[in-house]
């Protein structure tokens, strides 16, 4: 399985600009862009949840948990708790950091309560690997769930 979210991309971009994606398959049979993936794979240009205002954190954990905010602990990017003062959603000083730059000492996703596909997948003892790959760490991490690879 592969997932490709594209953050802030409204799902009426598919159909509305196909004509300007790549054919589904280039000179030589080679697969291309968008349209290579709408053709061979699933998408949801009609999916949606009932949330009211969104934010990376909280969006991304519900696309491969499944989960609304209430449920797996992520309902804002940042919150106030009166012990632990403001908390960043993925913020976790027990967890360094092995590579990469951040303001924050460690990243991991211990603030979210639920699991993900790949985390699923890989309970089952099927042999899986999650990768993720974001310009935000929230992105990556929610989306990896708690036994992502890389």
């Amino acid at each position: 399985m592969v997932l490709v979210a594209v953050d802030q991309m409204r799902a009426d971009y598919l159909t509305r600009f196909r004509s300007r994606f790549l054919e589904p398959k280039l000179a030589g049979g080679k697969p291309g862009g968008f349209r290579y993936l709408m053709a061979q794979g699933a998408y949801f240009p009609f999916a949606q949840y009932d949330v009211l205002h969104n934010m990376t954190g909280p969006g991304h954990a519900m696309i491969l948990s499944g989960s609304y905010p209430y449920q797996m602990g992520i309902a804002l990017n940042d919150w106030y708790e009166p012990a632990k003062g403001q908390v960043y959603c993925v913020r976790d000083d027990s967890s360094p950091l092995v590579v990469g730059q951040s303001k924050w000492k460690g990243l991991s996703p211990r603030n979210f309560l639920g699991t993900t596909v790949g985390d699923e997948l890989k309970n089952a003892g099927h042999r899986s690997r999650v990768v993720t790959m974001a310009l935000k760490d929230r992105a990556a991490i929610l989306l990896g769930g708690h036994r992502a690879d890389l």
